[in-house]
């Protein structure tokens, strides 16, 4: 059963991937960021599990930082930041600060047009979603290092904004 409906989850997040080719010249170029969830509704300590599906909608292969290395904000090394506001509003607070070095060669990969890579995240682990109510959850990939010898990608894309509500 639970194969089944993370097949389904699976499908989803591709047909959103999908749909952002459209109009990718009128959001953010040549990239995609879209997140997802695998409900709208969790019940207070539930684990929160959230998908990030970055994706190459351009006619050109693009090189990427694959690592989507989750921090605290933009002066630790990082990949990805999630912007989280709780149900009063205001920004959630990352819990962890995670020790990491900057990327190294191996971290990059080219994606063709239209290919993309995925990265699940458990939201709990890194914000405290202590409060009942409705959340906003929008992540931003970014990647501003370039590695001697390659052309990489830099830059930064917003996702799509997604609500949740705490019970």
């Amino acid at each position: 059963m639970k194969t089944w409906v993370m097949g389904i989850a699976f499908m989803s997040i591709i047909m959103v991937f999908i749909s952002s080719f459209s109009s990718a010249e009128e959001t953010q170029g040549p990239l995609s960021l879209t997140i997802s969830l695998d409900k709208e509704e969790y019940q207070m300590g539930e684990p929160i599990e959230c998908t990030l599906v970055l994706g190459n909608i351009s006619e050109q292969s693009l090189t990427v930082n694959k690592r989507l290395l989750v921090n605290y904000d933009v002066t630790f090394p990082h990949e990805v930041l999630f912007e989280i506001k709780g149900p009063d509003n205001k920004p959630l607070e990352f819990i962890p600060i995670i020790k990491a070095g900057l990327p190294e060669v191996e971290d990059f990969i080219s994606l063709l047009p239209r290919e993309f890579i995925m990265k699940i995240y458990q939201l709990e682990r890194y914000f405290s979603f202590s409060k009942k109510g409705k959340y906003t959850i929008q992540a931003i990939y970014e990647n501003y290092h370039q590695p001697s010898g390659l052309k990489v990608w830099t830059g930064s894309v917003k996702s799509n904004i997604v609500e949740i509500k705490v019970r």
